[in-house]
């Protein structure tokens, strides 16, 4: 092999490491990003909300250790909705703490916790796509 073909494959390799790292560290990876890039910011957050506090969220915090991190939800999905009606899901999925909405019925930026038996159970985070 060439030195200059062996060049272009660590600069490629190079690259691709790079754009791997930024999908990680990126909450909505760089799909995400790409699909927010011609969109207006739709997306309304929780009054103490930050991707930073975000990031530091990890499965089996309890409750009150991620209330102390990200500040109150803006909902939350329990065994009833906020509306007090029976929420569908709850048995499915346990309780959803959303932490950001949309501000009309367009593509916003989702961050929601799932919690079961008080302990995080799964972190959401993507660009809805609507």
């Amino acid at each position: 092999m060439s030195k200059r073909l062996r060049h272009l494959w660590l600069f490629v390799a190079f690259v691709a490491m790079g754009l791997l790292g930024l999908h990680c560290y990126m909450l909505d990876g760089l799909t995400g990003w790409f699909f927010s890039l011609d969109v207006p910011n739709n997306t309304v957050y929780a009054s103490a909300y930050t991707d930073a506090a975000f990031r530091k969220i990890k499965v089996g915090m309890t409750t009150n250790e991620v209330q102390t991190i990200l500040g109150t939800p803006l909902c939350v999905y329990g065994e009833k909705d906020p509306t007090g009606k029976p929420w569908k899901y709850y048995e499915q999925i346990g309780e959803l703490w959303q932490y950001s909405k949309a501000i009309e019925d367009l593509s916003f930026h989702v961050r929601n916790i799932v919690f079961k038996n008080g302990k995080v159970h799964e972190i959401v985070c993507e660009y809805y796509v609507d």
